[in-house]
């Protein structure tokens, strides 16, 4: 039978009793391990905020295919509605506005003429995410933004035209 020497660390790691190599061997499995499970729990947690986005994102598309509609062929007084479900993980969504902190901005806030056909919405994670549409919004009031929290919400689309601009009002 031959027998090799093994040096330095291969004889730390593959040592010929095998009581003194598995504590070694358990350690190594246990940490690869570990970090594989570690791996997976992130993907896991990043695939459902992921999905919940998604679902805002879709909620936002029923809106803007419909005041997309609305604002390029229909004329001033034209009304429709939209049932659309925020969920949970939303803490809140402004049309006609760009964020300028993380906090909710009040419903009374007057819109800025130069971002009024934006619309951002705030996760609960705290990622903040904005759109631009072809749609100038509007809230009840004319001349404030339109901001709505989570769960169920039928809104009202109403086009109109205030000044020499067309609007889509949007509200409760």
């Amino acid at each position: 039978m031959i027998h090799l020497k093994r040096s330095g660390i291969a004889r730390l790691f593959f040592r010929d009793d095998a009581v003194m190599g598995q504590p070694i061997y358990l350690v190594i499995v246990a940490f690869v391990t570990a970090i594989i499970i570690a791996i997976l729990l992130v993907s896991v947690v990043s695939l459902t905020l992921e999905s919940q986005t998604n679902v805002v994102e879709r909620e936002i598309d029923k809106i803007l295919s419909q005041s997309t509609t609305m604002f390029e062929y229909a004329n001033e007084g034209a009304c429709a509605t939209v049932s659309v479900h925020f969920p949970s993980s939303m803490r809140f969504i402004v049309f006609g506005d760009l964020p300028e902190h993380t906090t909710e901005p009040p419903a009374n806030l007057s819109e800025n003429e130069l971002v009024i056909n934006s619309y951002y919405y705030i996760m609960a994670d705290g990622s903040i995410h904005t759109g631009h549409a072809p749609v100038r919004f509007s809230g009840e009031n004319t001349s404030q933004i339109a901001v709505f929290k989570t769960g169920m919400h039928t809104l009202h689309l109403v086009l109109i035209q205030f000044g020499e601009k067309t609007y889509v009002k949007i509200y409760e």
